[in-house]
């Protein structure tokens, strides 16, 4: 799965733009670990002129669909565009967040987990 990044070329905004995915690098199957995600290496501004409005996370398996796991919209802009949330996985997968910025567009960050 691939999200075009619209400015992806552009280290600089990439930095303060693409989502960082904290997971471990592998888990037991079935068991519950934590996820955190953050946009950007940089902080991201959250002001009402600039701010992310929307972060979706995907979970990949191969031979499926891709599937929503969860959708983050932080609003008003004044609330940090980061989170956590719990998983349990049965199989390898690569992790997806998606966030949408109200000035430079749709960013991507991913994350393969191998399930043991």
């Amino acid at each position: 799965m691939s999200f075009d990044k619209l400015l992806g070329n552009d280290a600089q905004e990439a930095q303060r733009h693409v989502p960082i995915i904290e997971a471990p690098e592998r888990v037991k199957a079935g068991k519950s670990f934590e996820v955190k995600i953050r946009v950007g290496e940089k902080p991201h501004p959250y002001t009402f002129p600039h701010h992310i409005f929307s972060i979706l996370v995907f979970l990949e398996v191969e031979n499926r669909p891709p599937l929503l796991v969860l959708r983050y919209d932080p609003f008003p802009p004044l609330v940090e565009p980061r989170f956590s949330f719990f998983l349990s996985l049965d199989t390898t997968s690569v992790l997806h967040a998606v966030a949408s910025c109200n000035i430079h567009g749709i960013w991507e960050g991913e994350k393969k987990i191998e399930v043991i």
